[in-house]
């Protein structure tokens, strides 16, 4: 992942919701967490997985971790739309 980059993951209180996000800083290794590596993200909104098409929701790969969004131009536009609501 990259700055600037798109972002999913599913919520862990409800397993129907996905967050949706952009990465907004490098990348941070720290030894004393948990999560040894981690991004700032800012977090746009979220959708709820029937909201998805299905060929977008199993591009997502593993529903467990945090993930690149793959170029698909229906899920950028709607990230783009997000953020301009946020701005």
């Amino acid at each position: 992942m990259e700055l600037g980059d798109y972002v999913m993951v599913p919520s862990k209180v409800d397993h129907l919701l996905i967050h949706l996000g952009r990465v907004k800083g490098d990348c941070i290794y720290n030894l004393q967490s948990e999560l040894t590596f981690s991004r700032d993200v800012k977090w746009l909104g979220e959708l709820k997985r029937l909201e998805i098409d299905k060929k977008s929701l199993h591009s997502m790969g593993s529903l467990t971790t945090v993930f690149k969004v793959r170029c698909d131009n229906s899920l950028i536009q709607l990230f783009q739309q997000l953020e301009s609501q946020r701005e």
